[in-house]
This record gives C-alpha cells, structure tokens and sequence, in this order.
C-alpha cells in the first residue's frame, strides 16, 4: 500500500512544544491512564463517528472514508468523491455520521448520499427547504431511522455588523417518515453569546456537538455559552460554561482589517472547542489550549518559517465537569499529544487519537489511544 503522509496542522511542518500558555482559573488536575491502543494503516486521519463496532474517519490526503472494526480489526475504505449522481462533491470534518450501524451518510448539496459498508451507493436524502447552493448540512445526527438534525452553515463575514442584523435558522430537522422538515433557532437572536456591540468572535463558523437521546447539544467552537435543543419541545436552553484553565475567547473589533501575520498569531491565541462529550454525571468538552500574544511575537521572530514550515504545537486538554461548574482538566500533551475524540460512557473510556507523532508518520500508521480518567 502507498502511505501519502499528511500533516495535521501544516504539511512539513515542524512541530514544536511550547511552554508558556494562558490560564483563567483555578483546577484540579487529573491524568489519563492508558488501557489499550491499537494501530490503522493511515496517517493524517480524522475521526467522524463510532457505531457498536466501528470507527469512522475521513482521510483528508485522498478523500477517502475509512472504516475501522473494533472486532476484527480491520480496516476497509472508499472514495466516492466526484460529480456522479452517487458521489459526493465536497467533503470535510462534521459531514460524515453513521445513519445506523449498515450505513453511512454524507452530507452533499442539498442532499445527503447514503452508502453501504464497503461503499455501494444506497440513495440520496433529498432537502425540499434547505436551498444553500454552496454549503452543506454538519453535524449530521440521525435518531432512530425517523429523525434528522444537523446545523447549517452560516454564510457571510463576521467581521462586518451587516451579518448579524437578520435572524437566520441554524438548525435544520427533517422527519424521515413523513418528509416534513423544519429549521429552528435564530442566529443571533437565540444564541446570545455570538454578538456584542463592539467585537465579533475569532470563529463561529464551527461548532462542536453531541447525540444525547432526544436533544441536541452543541457550542459555539470560541464561546461561551452551552446550548442544548431539545427536539420533542422544539425549544432550547443555554448554560453558561465554567471557567476552563487555558481556555481563552478571542475577540476582535468589527470592520478592522487584520493583517496577514496578525491573523496567524490569532489562530494560536485563540482555543477552539472541538468536541463535546456527555453522560448523565458530566460533560466534557475537549479544547486547544491557547497562547499569549507575547510569547508568540517570540516565538515568530525565532522561527523564521513561522507559520508555513515551523508553527507551534497545539496541545489540547479535556476538561469535565459536572452541573455545579466543579471540574477536573487533563491536560493532553505530557509525553504524548493525544487528541480526545470519543467518550465511551458505558465502559467509562475515552479514545485518543496520537497527533505529530514523527514514528507514526514514519510508520505510516494512526495510533489510538484508549484510556480511563482518573
């Protein structure tokens, strides 16, 4: 097999551990044992879903969806990438799901694609009222074999007051028995913590989220409020999240052009949520750690392929909390930057993925991690 290796962050880049980060509050600190691992012949993958048996990844070198069984362990691939009627034209992170354990779904314009395990095409699920010629649905999560709900891409500069004088839905909700579909939650109106009067977030186009039952929970991926929709009552409420160490929200002041290098140091100063995790004791939300602007600055003039050939490591940490704010973080990057993709609340394990690991790289191979928290 041909291994194209792929780097997460930069191809080529050099990946170096940084020490001096941002801090906000007080916390107990917790580690992660290692149970188990095990090993996919793919570098660069991202993690999509888990089914009762499977892992399901994108891999981002070629465009391939790669299914990895607990079971047997092994591992089985496809590219349907192109403008056939059974292909899928764009594809990135959040697009992929698992719509039951025999099939996987991919969101496309203005449909999704259905397909078996190893990849025959099944059909499409059509939309009657979502029209968006360039942005397809995310976070796809299907309930049952009758329920649909996703987010919608929100178009437009945030960076200009323009894009958030007119309420638009974020949520789309479609009835796969009946076909009646349904878009809730008003942006900003709604969701209240995506608009001041002087400054705009540094992202909001991403969020992270979770199935849990009959609701659908979700973040603004550099915010700070938790909103959970519960679909039954078509009705949603927030909760504001506790103070995360070495969580930072940036913001930055409308109509301003940012130059090109100050928009680099941005992406390290800013954390950006990138999952969320829940069972019925706590939540866990997963975050890049963020940088001050000083250290940067330092850091940049050090390193002069910053930030195309040399940039720093990002380090996440997971942070889990329960509903009085009480919290315990594990910070991620002690020997190994693990990132956390998938908590397992019935065997109390989380899975991690090994990033800019330069052996794996070597080897051609992605490590998982699986462990307990302590």
């Amino acid at each position: 097999m041909k291994i194209i290796k792929f780097s997460i962050i930069l191809a080529t880049s050099f990946l170096l551990s940084c020490k001096k980060e941002v801090a906000n509050s007080n916390f107990i600190s917790a580690k992660v044992t290692i149970k188990d691992s095990l090993k996919i012949n793919y570098v660069g993958l991202i993690f999509e879903e888990k089914s009762n048996k499977d892992l399901l990844f994108f891999n981002p070198t070629n465009y391939e969806i790669v299914r990895y069984n607990l079971e047997t362990n092994t591992t089985n691939t496809f590219n349907k990438a192109g403008d056939g009627f059974d292909e899928y034209t764009k594809i990135y992170k959040n697009f992929i799901t698992f719509r039951n354990d025999s099939v996987i779904a991919v969101s496309d314009i203005k449909s999704i694609k259905q397909y078996n395990l190893e990849g025959e095409f099944l059909g499409d699920i059509k939309f009657d009222t979502y029209d968006d010629a360039y942005a397809p649905l995310t976070n796809l999560k299907f309930y049952g074999d009758s329920l649909l709900i996703a987010m919608k891409s929100i178009q437009g500069n945030p960076s200009k007051k323009e894009y958030y004088k007119e309420n638009r839905k974020v949520i789309f909700v479609k009835n796969l028995n009946t076909g009646e579909e349904n878009n809730f939650i008003n942006f900003p109106e709604e969701l209240n913590d995506f608009f001041e009067e002087d400054y705009y977030y540094n992202d909001i186009y991403s969020f992270a989220d979770l199935k849990k039952e009959k609701s659908f929970h979700f973040v603004n991926s550099n915010g700070k409020k938790y909103y959970e929709y519960n679909i039954l009552e078509n009705s949603i409420k927030s909760k504001e999240l506790p103070n995360m160490p070495y969580y930072n929200i940036l913001k930055l002041p409308y109509g301003k052009e940012i130059p090109q290098d100050e928009m680099f140091l941005n992406l390290y100063r800013s954390s950006t949520i990138r999952e969320v995790f829940k069972d019925d004791k706590s939540t866990f939300v997963v975050y890049g750690e963020a940088y001050d602007r000083e250290f940067l600055i330092e850091f940049k003039n050090k390193n002069k392929g910053f930030p195309f050939t040399v940039t720093p490591n990002i380090n996440y940490s997971l942070f889990r909390f329960n509903e009085k704010g009480d919290g315990k973080l594990y910070r991620l990057n002690s020997g190994k930057n693990l990132y956390p993709f998938f908590w397992d609340e019935n065997e109390e394990e989380i899975f991690m993925l090994s990033l800019n690991n330069e052996y794996d790289e070597m080897q051609g191979v992605s490590t998982i991690y699986i462990g307990k928290l302590n």
